[in-house]
């Protein structure tokens, strides 16, 4: 049966996805009532497209030689609601798109306003890079501290998107946050290819690395649908920049989820009934793994730690 790939072109990444054509039923699997999605795998589907939309964003506009800057809030000047925090953060812009404009440059940012449960205000801001920037934000910024880091690439900014598009139900430690960004910064069109035949990975891979790039082992994930239908995901770097340490050590665990569910799709194509037996076996594993996640939180800090929503 045939399949669908999908390829995203970015100055320094290519991101690729497959899966089956949906016009056809699942094999072995009778037609089923349609049902409405539940609100909480809403919630999963929109956080999901969020931090992609926002990896693409970061990857095709933004550089290491832009900046990341931390908003901060005195106690006393604190805002008392979402609306008047953004109603500072309007006026920061305000100033900084007239000395952009002073510049001749484009102001482009990426924006995540966060509130903790200790009713600490701050900013997140993601920005391309301008002449003497922090003097400008810390006349712009009267509420607080302006902190400064340079941006940092880890996964051509895959870390970095996930830690832009925190909500209180991926990091328990904020109870609001608000996501935007500028207007002008498009995404290119993926690139549209129908197959015939579904292939593995490693039949299939000669075949779906573009000349001169490496796939990031560290990145393919494999798997199933509820219905039993294969997908991949997976992304390649230019063979100039090499895989660095976090996701070599990420490689070895990947490769075990993907060795499982290759072994259930190959089940679910033998048994199709088996499909509920593994869906039940799927959600017990699940559990154990939130809370082995639980008891190593101490172990955790920084962007690592917002990556597992804790």
């Amino acid at each position: 049966m045939g399949y669908i790939r999908k390829e995203m072109y970015f100055p320094r990444v290519v991101e690729m996805w497959e899966y089956m054509d949906h016009r056809y039923g699942a094999p072995g699997i009778k037609r089923s009532q349609k049902r409405k999605a539940t609100p909480k795998e809403i919630e999963a589907h929109n956080q999901r497209n969020r931090e992609k939309i926002c990896r693409w964003k970061l990857r095709q506009h933004f550089t290491e030689d832009d900046v990341f800057v931390t908003l901060t809030y005195a106690v006393d000047k604190r805002p008392e609601n979402m609306e008047a925090c953004m109603k500072d953060c309007r006026r920061l812009m305000d100033r900084l798109r007239r000395e952009y404009k002073k510049a001749g440059q484009q102001m482009k940012w990426i924006r995540n306003i966060e509130v903790g449960k200790r009713n600490a205000w701050h900013v997140h801001l993601v920005i391309k890079v301008l002449p003497d920037i922090l003097s400008v934000m810390a006349k712009a910024w009267k509420h607080g501290a302006v902190l400064l880091k340079p941006m940092r690439a880890d996964g051509e900014f895959a870390d970095l998107a996930a830690y832009m598009t925190k909500t209180p139900r991926t990091d328990k430690r904020l109870i609001d946050a608000r996501y935007g960004a500028s207007q002008n910064m498009p995404v290119p069109e993926p690139v549209t290819k129908k197959y015939k035949r579904w292939e593995s990975f490693e039949d299939a891979e000669p075949r779906l690395v573009p000349k001169g790039y490496y796939v990031d082992k560290s990145s393919v994930i494999e798997g199933c649908t509820k219905e039993g239908w294969p997908y991949r995901r997976f992304q390649c770097f230019p063979i100039s920049q090499p895989v660095t340490g976090k996701a070599k050590k990420k490689a070895v665990v990947i490769k075990e989820r993907q060795r499982k569910m290759v072994k259930a799709c190959e089940v679910i194509e033998q048994d199709p009934e088996a499909l509920p037996m593994l869906q039940e076996e799927s959600e017990v594993n699940k559990e154990g793994n939130e809370e082995g996640t639980a008891d190593n939180l101490d172990g955790l800090n920084g962007p690592e730690r917002d990556r597992q929503g804790v």
